[in-house]
């Protein structure tokens, strides 16, 4: 999974040093597309999650994700969608590029875990990291 470190790890994303990934809101925004995108394959299936990242607008989660899944799998290009449209693809197709985006989202989530990011709420709530305060039921469980 050498190609997900290196599209994060690179500048356009959240640059070569993990430490500050956890500073960053971006990462954070990202985390949250990837989980939330997880779910939405199992749930909807590949395109329509796709298609649900696009129109947001605001994820570059999406756009690695089909660019990451299409190199993965020997296609080439970056639009997913279309590849899904086109009549010579076959269920085989849709089914590995299902899991390939399933275990994209898994890797690249456990990367920005790892590195201490932690997903944006969509509540427009601080998390922990962002105010530095255990929230009461941690405090209660210690």
């Amino acid at each position: 999974m050498r190609r997900t470190w290196e599209r994060l790890a690179s500048a356009e994303r959240f640059g070569p040093d993990p430490e500050r990934w956890k500073k960053n809101g971006k990462a954070s925004d990202y985390l949250r597309d990837l989980k939330g995108t997880a779910a939405l394959v199992r749930v909807a299936g590949v395109g329509q999650a796709m298609a649900v990242l696009r129109r947001s607008g605001h994820s570059p989660a999406g756009k690695d994700l089909e660019g990451l899944a299409l190199e993965l799998l020997g296609l080439g290009g970056d639009d997913l969608v279309a590849r899904l449209r086109q009549p010579a693809t076959g269920p085989a197709l849709v089914l590995a590029l299902t899991r390939e985006v399933s275990e994209l989202c898994d890797w690249l989530a456990r990367y920005l875990g790892g590195a201490g990011v932690e997903p944006a709420r969509d509540d427009g709530a601080a998390s922990e990291a962002e105010t530095g305060a255990t929230p009461p039921a941690a405090e209660a469980a210690r």
